[in-house]
């Protein structure tokens, strides 16, 4: 399993509870046009259990999004976001400006909460990921077995059910 550095859950300052919050709010609304997505925003309601946390965080993995039941948090791989910034900017020096600037997760944050259609797209392109991950936090809050995990009762694992349901769903949003 992935064991976060001490911190990843709490947000580190106001700009990050703010593009959490507008992470959250932005994939609400797209879930909400979504017959499927509106299925388990419906089922997270029901069984009383609030909508996830959604923060930035650059790890090495390939993975776009990812649930940590250890945090109880979604996060977005930020070497992802960074690269759908950049991805328009024609200037290699712009570019290259841009990224160095950008690789603080601070400014990142202040960036995408200065410009709202590139936050968008963001959520746009990656919404099934999202998706996928919230079928994770779900299961995370109703199934003993993760709770396991957290209190290092049983060894840091994913069954292959739960990963199963996540891509089943998945498919189904799409």
């Amino acid at each position: 399993g992935f064991d976060p550095p001490s911190g990843w859950a709490s947000q580190f300052d106001d700009s990050e509870k703010k593009l959490s919050g507008r992470l959250a709010a932005l994939v609400i609304k797209r879930l909400e046009g979504n017959l499927v997505g509106r299925e388990w925003l419906e089922r997270l309601k029901t069984t009383e259990i609030p909508f996830p946390s959604i923060l930035l965080r650059k790890t090495k993995t390939a993975t776009m999004a990812f649930y940590l039941p250890t945090t109880k948090t979604l996060y977005l791989n930020s070497h992802f976001v960074l690269l759908a910034i950049l991805e328009g900017i024609s200037s290699e020096k712009e570019r290259d400006d841009l990224e160095k600037r950008l690789s603080d997760p601070k400014e990142l944050n202040q960036y995408l909460l200065a410009h709202p259609k590139i936050f968008e797209k963001i959520v746009s392109l990656h919404e099934d990921s999202l998706f996928h991950e919230l079928i994770h936090y779900w299961q995370g809050q109703n199934y003993a077995f993760w709770d396991m995990m957290d209190r290092g009762n049983t060894p840091s694992a994913m069954p292959i059910e739960y990963e199963q349901q996540a891509f089943i769903e998945q498919v189904r949003y799409l």
